[in-house]
């Protein structure tokens, strides 16, 4: 019998209360375990194996139905949390018949998470809610493709094969845009924006400039990191300098640099009581980096 019928040991010993002694002895379950953890067993245990254990879950296997779902970056996620979210997933597809599903987010890894992120890909465009420890997320399929939903599925349990390569092209403004947004949160002290706001910041200025899909749990770590600088300025200024000097044509960021700058100072001119300065100090770095 193929290893392939039962989970890996870790998880299959989670399910020890449920199956002993209902289905199997406890010597019965012990061999499973290490049949299951790839361990050579002795000629008397492969034979109870093949004549006592491996019929019963043959039995088990011919009307359980057959759902395969996938696992990324299964490595970093708790055994109970894979039996958690496969659970989770069967209720949801009963609710939602159709949809492709994904679960991840902290609640995968992490003993300490605020809810359970679900993702369904629907062609109706619906509002996110939470219910009862769920947060519900809808995509539409366009999102393939993107940064966002390769960082996202990276680390996922699904009832479809996410791809994980990425086609979208992260345009100059963009990261423009998305750094402004990080230094605002900043300055208005607004730190949980700030949090949203560095993910989107960190997962495509990490794309761009080393062409890695960060997962969440990567994600996660740098944040946690950031946040604890008690003036992360100086680090993000950095990041995005860099971004801009790899990620895009050395033209490119001299014009846009110098438009940046330009009108900055023309806004620091007309509102006296905001200062523009750290803006202006982050593109002048990058015209010198570019020149």
């Amino acid at each position: 019998m193929s290893k392939s019928f039962f989970p890996p040991a870790e998880e299959l010993a989670l399910h020890k209360p449920e199956v002993v002694p209902a289905l199997f002895t406890a010597r019965q379950f012990e061999i499973l375990l290490n049949k299951a953890g790839n361990k050579k067993l002795t000629a008397t245990e492969q034979v109870y194996f093949s004549r006592s254990i491996s019929p019963k879950i043959k039995a088990l296997q011919s009307f359980l139905p057959s759902q395969n779902y996938s696992v990324l970056g299964g490595e970093h996620i708790l055994p109970e949390r894979k039996i958690a979210a496969r659970k989770l997933l069967k209720t949801l597809e009963r609710n939602h018949k159709g949809l492709r599903i994904l679960i991840g987010g902290t609640f995968l890894y992490s003993q300490k998470h605020e809810d359970i992120d679900v993702f369904l890909i629907s062609t109706y465009e619906k509002e996110d809610f939470v219910s009862q420890g769920i947060h519900y997320n809808y995509l539409t399929p366009d999102i393939a493709g993107t940064v966002f939903f390769a960082s996202l599925a990276k680390l996922s349990i699904s009832n479809f094969n996410p791809s994980v390569s990425v086609t979208e092209k992260i345009e100059l403004s963009r990261v423009i845009s998305l750094y402004q947004e990080v230094m605002k949160d900043i300055r208005e002290n607004n730190r949980n924006w700030l949090k949203r706001d560095l993910r989107d910041f960190l997962v495509e200025t990490t794309y761009c400039r080393e062409g890695l899909v960060l997962d969440s749990l990567q994600l996660r770590e740098r944040i946690k990191r950031i946040l604890a600088f008690k003036n992360p300025v100086p680090l993000l200024t950095q990041v995005f300098v860099q971004t801009l000097l790899l990620g895009f044509t050395l033209q490119q960021v001299r014009e846009a640099s110098r438009q940046m700058i330009a009108s900055y100072q023309e806004l620091q001119k007309e509102y006296f009581s905001a200062d523009y300065s750290p803006l202006i100090h982050a593109f002048t770095e990058v015209l010198q980096g570019a020149t």
